[in-house]
């Protein structure tokens, strides 16, 4: 739990970005449900053969949802992508204090080179904990907040039981993946 609290702490430097690539990502599943409810508006709508001005809007809305779901999606990777290095710098700079604490009498053992590719090797284990670990259920637990919030309006049980599917399925995997042998 300690090393959990430092590896949180050397984040915080990092945080605004790392908000800025959640709300990115948020945004960016935001556009994928509208696109998908666009589009399937304008096929449904479309089967009727109306006049192509009644279809106008959707045609628009499938546009714009498109478009910006690439475009946040690249926004999203891009700042991620930064805040990852922006930790990476925080992490082997800590790393670097530590072992200048530490030497040159408890490193006699360790050549220079094995010891830098030691401290690059495990540092990059943990380049993709934001991208992997943190972000995805942040952002499925916000898209989650967001869509249950708008069904609510509509129907309250449809909404309580979306919730209780994700979170049963959530654990479900998280119980079926702690399972596995993975050595």
């Amino acid at each position: 739990m300690k090393t959990c609290i430092t590896l949180l702490k050397l984040f915080a430097p990092a945080l605004p970005t790392m908000l800025l690539a959640l709300l990115a990502a948020w945004l960016c599943m935001l556009t994928s449900i509208g696109l998908m409810a666009s589009a399937a508006y304008l096929i449904a709508r479309a089967a009727l053969h109306p006049m192509i001005y009644e279809l106008s809007i959707a045609i628009v809305a499938v546009r714009f949802f498109g478009i910006s779901r690439a475009v946040l999606r690249y926004a999203e990777r891009y700042i991620s992508h930064d805040a990852t290095f922006r930790i990476l710098t925080n992490l082997r700079i800590f790393c670097y204090a530590c072992l200048e604490k530490i030497a040159p009498a408890k490193l006699v053992g360790y050549k220079s080179g094995e010891l830098f590719g030691l401290l690059i090797e495990e540092i990059d284990v943990l380049k993709d904990f934001y991208l992997r670990v943190l972000s995805p259920p942040l952002t499925a637990v916000l898209t989650l907040t967001t869509i249950s919030g708008i069904l609510f309006f509509y129907s309250p049980t449809a909404a309580i039981w979306l919730i209780t599917a994700f979170f049963m399925i959530g654990l479900g995997l998280l119980y079926f993946v702690s399972l596995l042998d993975w050595e």
